[in-house]
């Protein structure tokens, strides 16, 4: 049997009788071009393209534009929603805020400024008349009240600056005294007034010649004792020139690498890396004097020019009379101090460095040993006055 032909209209699903598109190529004789060979698809649905589904680019002549501004020709812009406006209403609300809060900081600032001016006048005129007072001999014109609480307070500080100006005359007179506690003021509200202080012409010597025999422990807490001594020192009324010798081996490398070098920026202190000198006009004078707990001799009172030498060790008690021993054999004068004469103790007398040297400036601040040992021995120690003692007990320097 011979296949049919197939015909090309059916195979493309359109059921139109319309020749197709390679008929009309055998049939134009004219080479006619193909779009115009094509005729119009009369009324049949199954080409358009409503049925072939939405078209990929929607029609631009459908869309909603905004208005636009009939004199500029520019787009209107659209209203705000009702979010968004919440919105714009609070970044202003926080913007007001924030210019009332700097204009309330600019005007404290101004009032703050205008206080500290009036209050510099009025202690420039106090100054000026208790100036002219002193100079006049007569006693201090008192300075009338109901002026509130920072009048009282400048002239305090009038009155603090004028006595100290007053008593270094009188000391300066007087042969160049120290400082007692008395010359300190308590101002108003309990504030305290910077102490006066002063250099006393007297040396206390460290000896750290002994670090091989204390453990790393030991060197820690002796160069913690160190720094105490500094502060203790730096703050005093009454100010010693310290010198510490024989600073090397542990002890030095610790505050060289681990406290990275703080004791060079000390004030008033000296190092040295070898021990201190002793001469035989020191021996003589009995200018060196080395505290020690083993000495015979009890210390009465610091005298100005000498040097005393505290043993910088921390050995537990563990070596007895080291400190005697080697005074001995350097020839120079040994001395405890009186504890035992002043003070009845639970424990053992023993004092760390820094405590020695703390005992040592309060004596030269209040000049009393009672009242120097009391304010320095630890409370656990339980301290007691021992006015009524019938043997002194023996002291530690």
């Amino acid at each position: 049997m011979m296949a049919e032909p197939v015909d090309a209209d059916r195979t493309l699903g359109t059921g139109s009788t319309e020749p197709s598109i390679a008929t009309q190529k055998n049939t134009n004789p004219e080479n006619t071009p193909i779009s115009e060979a094509i005729p119009e698809n009369n009324g049949n649905t199954h080409d358009s393209p409503s049925n072939m589904g939405p078209s990929p680019h929607p029609d631009m002549s459908k869309l909603q534009c905004p208005p636009k501004d009939p004199v500029i020709g520019q787009q209107l812009p659209q209203p705000l929603s009702k979010n968004a406006q919440k919105r714009l209403r609070r970044m202003r609300a926080w913007e007001e805020k924030k210019q009332y809060k700097k204009q309330l900081q600019k005007q404290k600032k101004k009032e703050m400024k205008e206080k500290k001016r009036d209050e510099k006048q009025k202690s420039r005129a106090l100054e000026k008349e208790q100036s002219d007072v002193d100079m006049d001999g007569s006693e201090t014109t008192p300075v009338p009240d109901g002026e509130g609480e920072n009048n009282a307070e400048s002239e305090w500080k009038v009155m603090m600056v004028v006595g100290q100006k007053r008593k270094g005359e009188e000391r300066n007179g007087a042969g160049g005294e120290g400082v007692t506690q008395s010359d300190c003021f308590t101002g108003p509200l309990g504030k305290k007034a910077k102490i006066l202080q002063v250099q006393v012409p007297i040396t206390i010597i460290i000896d750290c010649g002994f670090d091989d025999l204390m453990t790393d422990k030991e060197i820690i807490s002796l160069s913690s004792q160190l720094t105490r001594s500094y502060s203790d020192n730096r703050t005093a009324p009454k100010q010693v020139s310290l010198y510490i010798t024989s600073l090397n081996k542990r002890l030095a490398h610790r505050m060289e690498t681990t406290l990275r070098n703080h004791h060079t920026n000390w004030k008033k202190v000296r190092f040295s890396k070898d021990e201190y000198e002793v001469t035989q006009e020191n021996r003589e004078k009995g200018d060196l004097i080395y505290l020690t707990s083993d000495s015979e001799f009890t210390l009465e009172e610091l005298e100005e020019g000498k040097s005393y030498i505290v043993g910088g060790i921390v050995d537990r008690n563990r070596h007895k009379g080291l400190c005697y021993r080697k005074a001995q054999e350097q020839g120079i004068r040994t001395a405890k101090l009186p504890i035992g004469e002043y003070i009845r103790m639970s424990s053992r007398f023993v004092l760390t460095t820094n405590q020695v040297i703390e005992i040592m400036l309060k004596w030269l601040e209040l000049r009393d040993w009672k009242e120097a040992f009391l304010k320095v021995i630890p409370p656990r120690k339980q301290p007691e006055a021992a006015d009524n003692l019938s043997s002194p007990q023996p002291g530690i320097g």
